[in-house]
C-alpha cells in the first residue's frame, strides 16, 4: 500500500492490518482512509487535501472518527 502522505510503498500489509503505519514519515491512519486518499490523488482532483491530525487520532487500539465535511462541485462528472 502506498502512503498517501509521502508516497512510500509498503508491501508487507495483510488484510488483517486495519491501520496503515508509514515507516518513512510515521503517519498512522486507517488503511481504508489512506486508500481513499490515494484514489482521490489519482483521480486528478484539483482540490488540495488538508491534512489534519483531528481527522484520525491513534488512541492505543482504536480510532476516533470525527465528522469530515465535503464540498461537491455540481459541474463535476458523476
Amino acid at each position: 500500500m502506498t502512503c498517501a502522505r509521502c508516497g512510500y510503498v509498503r508491501e508487507d500489509l495483510t488484510l488483517f492490518d486495519r491501520v496503515f503505519v508509514c515507516p518513512k514519515c510515521g503517519w498512522i491512519v486507517d488503511r481504508d482512509y489512506n486508500a481513499s486518499l490515494n484514489i482521490l490523488h489519482r483521480s486528478g482532483s484539483e482540490r488540495p487535501l488538508v491534512w489534519s491530525s483531528a481527522l484520525y487520532r491513534w488512541q492505543g487500539g482504536g480510532m476516533k472518527q470525527e465528522a469530515l465535511s465535503v464540498t461537491v462541485d455540481p459541474k463535476s462528472p458523476p
